[in-house]
Parts: C-alpha cells; structure tokens; sequence
C-alpha cells in the first residue's frame, strides 16, 4: 500500500518532466520560425541565435502535473488550484513583457497579482512556525505578506535567469530540497508540489543547459518564481522556503542596491561580467551592476559552465541549511 501511494506521489512529477521534454523542442521551433529569438550574449561570434519564450514549457507541464495531482489527491485541491491560478497570471504578465516590454516598475510590481488567488481560496496558514520562537500569530498581516512575496520571487528568480542553465538547473535543485523537507514534515502536498516543480524545471534544463537551444524568456522566469512562491506559502514552508531561496534573494539584493532601483534589464549599459577568450570575467566597470555571477568571477575567470555550477552548488548547500530549519522545526 505504502509502495502504491508513493508511485501515485510520483506520478504528477513524471508527467511533468516528460511534458517538459516533449514541449520544449517544438515550442523553440515555433519561436525560431516566427524570429522570437535572442543573442547568447556569453559566446564568441558570431553570437548564437537561440529561441526565446520557451519557458511556456515549463508552465504547461507544470498546470498539467498539477491537474493530475487535484485528480489523484482531491483533498489538497484547493492548494493546486490556487498556485496553477498564480502561476498563469504571472506568468501572462512575463508573456506581455516578453512581447511588449513593459515598465521595470510594473514588471516589478505586477506579479503581486498572483497572491490574490491564495487569498480568495483561502489557500494559506496566518501562523508559520519560527525555529527558536515557535509560532508566530501574523492573522492581520501575512494577508499583505502573500503578493509581496510572489512578487519578490517571480522576479529574483527571473534575475537568476542569467547563463544557460542557472535558473532551471538551480531552481530544480533548490525544489528538490524542499521536497525533502516536506517528507520530513510529514506534508504529503508539499512532496507532491515541489516534485512536479522540480521536475518541470529539470525538464527544461536539458535544453537550457549549456549550450543553449532554448531560452526560458520572462513567461517561464517569472511564472514558475511565482509557482515556487505560491507553493512556500500553500505548504506553509515559509521560513524554510526563505532559507532554500536564499541565494536568490541575495542576487536581487546585490542589483537593486548597486543600481539603485528598479531597472529592466535591457536599460543597463554596463555589463557586470564580459566573454573573453571562453572565459567570464569581471567587467571592473564601477557603474556595473553587482550579481552573483560577477562575484563568482571577480578573483579569477571561469568558464560559463563553471559559473553554472557553482550556482547550483550554492544551491544545493542552502537546500541543506533548509533541511537543517526543518530539523530545528521539528525538535
């Protein structure tokens, strides 16, 4: 019984992975003939030309893992359906930008939109768990918490959006972790939801890996940021969410700061990191933003790869420390 009740856990994940991998090949051909495409900026010339927008993979293999899982486990369907309904507005807001461009601010901003289907189905818990303290009475004030949140992770994570891989092969890692978490706190929604992100993520990631033949684009970026944060809140994983999106966060921290305020990402002249000779290294440009990547490279040049790597690296361990708050939850 236990054996047939873990492949039904499983099931939703797998969906996704396999969708994820079938979708995209024919989403970055459909991109490439209409010329929705970018430049890899991180490569010698000429620059290679790769399909954009190809992160509506990830969102579609996502909503279906999440369908199946409102089938297969009815009694945490209002958790699935509320973090499917943030992912697609989201994600919608990421296909505009993609399209359109919008307004650093409103790109910003907008994704606060997708806490709102969290609070109509009421799909949250106003009293998270603090190691040390115990739980905290937030009745009032986590309602407001909730869009700043999705918005705060839907755009760090389109800020790790950076290098072929860095964002699906981290944001993969960083899920998987908290699926684990969730295993040891015994939240069977949790093990299901973060399988099926890192699933999807990993799906991806065979094809945004370096080199490149799909890139993500807004739409994939900011929509699967916004199902990550949806999923934190719905699990009530909010703290040990904080502490597995860490690296994240503190890459967003390091560019809003040294820009000083809210800046699309075509708006910055000066490039943080430049491709010379295989390797990434440091611009040494003071009106360069500060990110992760430039940090990384700063003492000595790594290829991109290399980057990437340590990226996931970085990762892993804040996965770790995230199993390490589950612990000090659980004592």
């Amino acid at each position: 019984m236990a054996y047939y009740s873990m492949m039904l856990e499983v099931l939703p994940a797998l969906l996704a992975f396999l969708l994820c991998l079938l979708l995209t090949p024919l989403l970055a051909d459909f991109m490439r003939k209409h010329g929705i495409t970018g430049l890899d900026v991180h490569k010698p010339p000429p620059k290679p030309v790769v399909p954009e927008m190809c992160g509506i993979a990830m969102v579609i293999s996502l909503l279906c893992s999440l369908g199946l899982s409102a089938f297969l486990f009815p009694q945490y369907s209002d958790i699935f359906v509320a973090i499917a309904l943030s992912t697609v507005i989201v994600a919608l807001i990421g296909l505009v930008d993609d399209l359109y461009c919008l307004n650093p601010i409103f790109k910003a901003c907008l994704p606060a939109l997708g806490g709102i289907p969290i609070l109509l189905l009421s799909a949250y818990s106003p009293r998270p768990y603090l190691p040390f303290v115990g739980r905290a009475r937030l009745t009032y004030i986590y309602p407001f918490i909730i869009p700043v949140a999705i918005a705060v992770t839907s755009n760090a994570t389109n800020m790790y959006d950076v290098l072929n891989g860095s964002m699906p092969g981290s944001m993969g890692i960083t899920c998987f972790f908290l699926a684990i978490c969730s295993i040891l706190l015994g939240r069977i929604e949790g093990l299901i939801i973060f399988l099926c992100l890192s699933a999807s993520f990993f799906g991806f990631y065979h094809y945004n890996r370096y080199p490149a033949s799909a890139f993500s684009g807004d739409v994939g970026s900011l929509g699967m940021g916004a199902a990550f944060g949806a999923a934190v809140i719905t699990t009530r994983l909010d703290i040990i969410g904080v502490v597995a999106f860490m690296p994240y966060i503190m890459n967003g921290f390091w560019i809003l700061t040294s820009v000083k305020g809210l800046r699309e990402r075509r708006e910055i002249r000066h490039r943080p990191v430049v491709f010379q000779d295989g390797f990434l290294i440091d611009s040494a440009n003071p009106h360069a933003p500060i990110t992760l990547v430039r940090l990384l490279v700063c003492e000595s040049p790594l290829t991109e790869s290399e980057v990437v790597k340590r990226m996931m690296v970085l990762s892993a361990l804040a996965g770790l420390l995230a199993i390490l708050t589950t612990f000090l939850i659980l004592a």
